[in-house]
């Protein structure tokens, strides 16, 4: 016999797009951040709420049920930090972490540090990926 479910068990998925903040690093550019989070329906308008608080920006709001785990791998892979500088010309990862908010954290320090060995032009986005290389020169 099939049940609906109870407004206990249902769970939402936001996504999230995280605006860049600004940088006291010259020449840093930074894109925007994208991640999701999976809330109960109890805690939804809560979320919803905090997101914005925090200078975040729902993208979708969809039932959790309407996701099938096989087709959305990327919520069990790591969070890295990606830079891509023009001089020199690479394409740099930092993690792996293990969410948003830990990457986040050490973002600025990874910049930073390029850019004292004279990097210029950085690009710096989030991801949850498995990059297959760390660094790559052209």
């Amino acid at each position: 016999m099939l049940t609906s479910p109870s407004a206990d068990d249902l769970q939402f998925i936001l996504e999230i797009v995280v605006l860049p903040a600004l940088s006291s690093c010259p020449g840093l550019q930074q894109t925007r951040s994208y991640y999701s989070l999976k809330v109960p329906l109890a805690r939804l308008s809560n979320e919803i709420q905090r997101v914005h608080r925090d200078g975040g920006q729902i993208v979708r709001v969809m039932p959790s049920a309407l996701l099938n785990p096989l087709l959305s791998p990327r919520s069990s892979l790591p969070w890295w930090i990606e830079i891509y500088t023009d001089y020199p010309r690479c394409l740099y990862y930092f993690g792996p972490f293990e969410s948003l908010v830990e990457a986040q954290a050490h973002q600025a320090g990874f910049a930073e540090d390029l850019h004292q060995e004279g990097a210029e032009s950085l690009v710096v986005q989030i991801k949850q990926c498995q990059p297959p290389i760390l660094t790559q020169e052209w």
